[in-house]
């Protein structure tokens, strides 16, 4: 006893670090692989035509608005937990005067550019770890929600999308996608990881 009481603080920090180490060493195994992919809510001739998550890139969401089978991939934990959040970043743009499907009248120059958004957003509550789906809607406005492909519900299509927007989180618009300096920051994490890779027996 005279022993704990004498080394109650270093034995104190030895488990706390301990406990850190297992977790850190054994989180993969609390995740999962799953896909990525965007759906959108925005008038005709609109799209995403990039997005990313956490700084990595995961494609574009066509006109339709629906969304596909998805990127591959995201590591997601298998349970959900208060306080979950992601940066996400994307590009809209319109391309009612120039439909891309129009190929001899297709001029980049008439596509317009609505916005480049950035937000931290929430990781929606899940039973389940499923396939991520990033909804983007008007204004903005993305919410992240695993397992959840449409908010679009046939017999009422644009109360359910009202309904489905007003639980968005609000993105800052800005200039570009990347400053600069994470530009380079990107860059210097792609050549580490390119380095790791060349060591590779």
């Amino acid at each position: 006893m005279k022993f704990i009481a004498e080394y109650r603080w270093p034995l104190l920090s030895v488990v706390v670090i301990s406990g850190a180490l297992i977790y850190w060493g054994t989180r993969d195994e609390d995740k999962v692989w799953v896909s990525i992919a965007a759906a959108h809510y925005f008038p005709p001739n609109h799209r995403i035509d990039e997005f990313y998550v956490d700084r990595l890139a995961y494609g574009n969401s066509g006109f339709d608005g629906y969304a596909d089978m998805g990127m591959c991939c995201l590591w997601l934990p298998k349970q959900w937990r208060p306080g979950m959040e992601v940066d996400v970043r994307w590009v809209v743009s319109d391309w009612t005067e120039s439909p891309i499907e129009d190929k001899e009248h297709f001029d980049w120059e008439k596509v317009k550019l609505v916005g480049i958004y950035r937000a931290k957003v929430p990781v929606e509550r899940y039973e389940e770890a499923d396939d991520v789906f990033v909804h983007f809607f008007n204004g903005g406005r993305v919410r992240v929600a695993p397992g959840v492909r449409d908010f679009r519900d046939k017999t009422d299509l644009e109360g359910s999308i009202l309904k489905a927007e007003a639980k968005a989180i609000v993105g800052q618009k800005v200039s570009e996608a990347f400053t600069a300096k994470e530009e380079a920051e990107i860059l210097e994490e792609r050549e580490r990881w390119r380095e790791r890779r060349r060591r590779w027996p």
